[in-house]
């Protein structure tokens, strides 16, 4: 947590760079406005290009920004470290979703490896590419970077960061993805803190989201 606190008291001295009204602005525009806006059926996109698509455009700012160390976009020093805490943590609840899947929706569990074996296959491959690590790079990379400003304190960063993370799954139209996926930004967002590593918070992600599909809740982030 030193080094993530460290960082993010050299943006705060450097907050007037860009004005706190225009990055509260900027904040509510896309981490509330644009998942709101979708998921009301007035940007006619599918939700893949349409994450691409915001992606460019963080990526732009970002390539533009000349505080933004470009290092944390693989950093994969902390990667083996944090996976002596990330792994067990994952098997834990991966145990408990498993438990619960089998409990509220049996005819559900392991569906996708046992009936679409070959699309759960790619999937494994594709997923962690296409929506993991842009989510990362938007959600925790650029969230993190850009508005350490407006939330100087790391415990309300990863608050925040949950939350609009959460918000976000409002595309997937049902409560479990929205709560699932809130409790996930919890974990992501305080592995960020500690890692300053898009690779690690991306695998701990791909973990988690790849047993999602595994264990028969995909249904609920399709």
């Amino acid at each position: 947590m030193e080094r993530s606190s460290t960082a993010a008291s050299a943006l705060v001295a450097g907050a007037d760079v860009v004005p706190r009204a225009r990055l509260a602005a900027e904040f509510a525009l896309l981490f509330v406005a644009l998942p709101l806006v979708y998921r009301l059926g007035f940007i006619p996109l599918g939700k893949i290009p349409f994450l691409l698509l915001i992606v460019v455009g963080v990526a732009v700012v970002l390539a533009r920004d000349p505080g933004f160390d470009r290092r944390l976009l693989w950093n994969a020093a902390p990667l083996g470290s944090e996976l002596r805490r990330i792994v067990p943590l994952f098997l834990l609840a991966a145990a408990g979703i498993a438990l619960y899947t089998a409990t509220a929706w049996p005819e559900r569990l392991f569906d996708m490896p046992r009936t679409e074996t070959s699309t759960w296959l790619l999937l494994l491959v594709l997923y962690p590419l296409l929506s993991v690590y842009p989510q990362e790079l938007v959600y925790r990379t650029f969230f993190f970077h850009r508005y350490a400003a407006l939330l100087p304190h790391p415990a309300v960063r990863i608050g925040a960061n949950a939350a609009v993370f959460g918000f976000m799954h409002i595309v997937y139209d049902n409560w479990i993805a929205v709560v699932a996926t809130a409790i996930g930004g919890l974990l992501f967002a305080w592995t960020w803190e500690r890692s300053q590593s898009t690779l690690t918070v991306s695998v701990e992600h791909a973990l988690f989201g790849c047993w999602m599909f595994t264990v028969g809740l995909g249904a609920f982030f399709s």
